[in-house]
């Protein structure tokens, strides 16, 4: 049998997003064309294909390359990132031999896989060999909504309004100056909203100094970073009505995908986002609101806050568009991924079963 192995070097979230959800859910439809698809630590020879995820150090491509030459063994390279435009301020900013490395497996890989079409599109040079596949989620591990199905098929959703409403930040340091979009219209909804009407929760990175230095425990609430195998209990816990999904408009941030905006839809909240790249897949007022200015940030959190019922109807159809179109439980869903998975390994495309 034919094997591809997916480097799995830690724990975190973009391998888990771009290396063992895709190996999960799609290396089972491929075994019918003589594929074994496994995910593991480091490069073990004998594999036909390697696939690895982000910025390889100089040890991996030298194993890469050897292997190639040994056995004719062939690269996937997967990006989720530009590293071409990452600003200065991202603590993620990389090194000159970082990129020198990212030019190498450029020019090594015979496939690259980016997780949006704009990514894709910063490596025009090697367009050929470029593939691009979206972003999922397992909805099996998020909560799930409470409704009754009619006899035509529609769902009725029993959704409890919590109150004080939860309005929540999830991300880590890379995101710095991302806040900054939102941080004035937050200290509008500390100075404007009690205690009892709405918290704001940082989960993850720190609430910036000057917010933290008013509010911490006076309606701001920190959840320290966890490790990445509880981050999904913690996330799934804090149980957010909104969810704040700032970028700032800089050219970086047209690659990123809209994985934030589907995790909030996926935990039945409703998203206020940068007006940016993949955030606009939000339909403004009826699974979100988009933002461009401080005050656009604030008249949207202030609407949802005040709002129950349009809040919660947005919410709703936020997680009906993760169910069609960014589950992978739903083979739909797969589609992208089962093409990207058949142009590698010179399958036919499975049958979406």
């Amino acid at each position: 049998m034919n094997s591809l192995h997916m480097n799995w070097p830690m724990d975190g979230g973009c391998t888990y997003h771009r290396i063992l959800q895709p190996a999960r859910f799609c290396g089972e439809a491929f075994k019918k064309y003589d594929w074994e698809v496994s995910v593991g630590e480091g490069l073990p020879p004998g594999h036909d294909i390697y696939w690895l995820h982000g910025l390889p150090s100089p040890f991996a491509i030298t194993e890469l390359v050897k292997a190639k030459r040994r056995s004719g063994s062939k690269i996937v390279w997967g990006l989720d990132d530009d590293w071409l435009s990452i600003p200065d301020w991202n603590p993620a900013t990389p090194s000159d031999e970082a990129m020198a490395n990212y030019e190498i497996m450029k020019s090594i890989a015979d496939w690259i896989v980016c997780s949006t079409p704009q990514l894709a599109s910063t490596l025009s040079s090697v367009s050929p060999k470029v593939l691009w596949a979206p972003n999922l989620l397992d909805l099996s591990l998020f909560p799930i909504p409470n409704y009754t199905t009619d006899s035509a098929g529609g769902r009725n959703y029993d959704i409890q309004v919590d109150i004080p409403v939860r309005v929540v930040w999830s991300g880590g340091n890379t995101h710095k100056n991302d806040l900054i979009e939102m941080e004035e219209a937050i200290h509008k909804v500390m100075e404007n909203f009690t205690r009892d009407e709405v918290v704001v929760i940082y989960n993850g990175m720190m609430p910036p100094p000057k917010l933290l230095t008013k509010y911490l425990h006076k309606g701001l609430f920190h959840q320290p970073s966890v490790p990445f195998c509880q981050y999904q209990k913690v996330l799934n816990s804090i149980t957010p009505s909104i969810y704040l999904a700032p970028l700032s408009p800089i050219e970086f941030n047209l690659s990123k995908s809209n994985l934030r905006i589907i995790e909030g839809w996926a935990l039945m909240a409703c998203p206020v986002a940068s007006d940016w790249g993949e955030y606009k897949c939000v339909k403004e007022g009826k699974n979100g609101f988009l933002a461009w200015t401080p005050s656009d940030w604030y008249d949207g959190l202030s609407r949802l806050i005040k709002d129950h019922e349009s809040r919660v109807k947005m919410a709703i159809n936020g997680r009906q568009v993760v169910e069609r179109e960014y589950d992978w439980n739903n083979p739909v869903c797969r589609a992208k991924w089962y093409e990207v998975f058949a142009k590698i390994l010179g399958t036919p495309v499975p049958d979406l079963t």
